[in-house]
């Protein structure tokens, strides 16, 4: 497992705090894809992108469908990170136990409230921003947006940019994203800490 360089384990510890050290723990880099396997992320063990493959460009042309692709590569390489960080700790079997009564019925699931995503929401004048960070692609053509945790909320790309672009040029641009976004969350603090 490549070892974390010190703002890996700045972002990790951020992790840790909110999810705890047995559901993220130091692991190896994991790998997700989307659907149509046009694209896949691979995660460090700080939830940070640390490769980007585009096998394909031509479902990734409209921001909508690239932003979905994304969303899907990045959440499959986060549960597999979560995965094998409760594997790590020995705390899987307990945590598949949990699950397994909560499906039953026998423990009520509790869902804590999510971040407001809604596209064009106006924020009250004073409101204060949540915790997280915007990274933008050198070209300013393609932007990524992270909570405080460097969970993927976002992505956003000009399409008439999107339209032309080759694959290598898609893969440096959210990679570069990635890495600003990541390098932004270390400048904000731990809410609640």
């Amino acid at each position: 497992m490549p070892p974390l360089d010190h703002d890996g384990v700045t972002l990790l510890r951020r992790i840790q705090y909110a999810d705890g050290d047995a559901v993220s723990g130091d692991v190896a880099h994991t790998t997700g894809e989307s659907d149509s396997g046009s694209l896949a992320l691979t995660l460090d063990a700080a939830r940070r992108v640390v490769a980007v493959e585009v096998r394909s460009v031509d479902d990734l042309r409209r921001p909508g469908d690239l932003a979905t692709a994304v969303r899907t590569a990045f959440a499959i390489a986060d549960d597999r990170r979560i995965l094998a960080s409760l594997e790590a700790s020995g705390e899987l079997a307990r945590y598949v136990a949990l699950g397994e009564e909560r499906i039953a019925g026998r423990r009520p699931l509790q869902i804590p409230p999510g971040p407001s995503v809604h596209r064009g929401a106006q924020r009250p004048s004073g409101a204060a921003t949540p915790a997280g960070a915007t990274g933008t692609s050198d070209n300013t053509y393609l932007s990524v947006r992270l909570d405080a945790e460097g969970v993927l909320l976002a992505v956003d790309a000009d399409e008439a940019w999107l339209s032309t672009a080759r694959p290598e040029h898609l893969k440096n641009a959210l990679a570069t994203a990635f890495r600003d976004a990541a390098r932004h969350l270390l400048d904000r603090p731990i809410q609640g800490a």
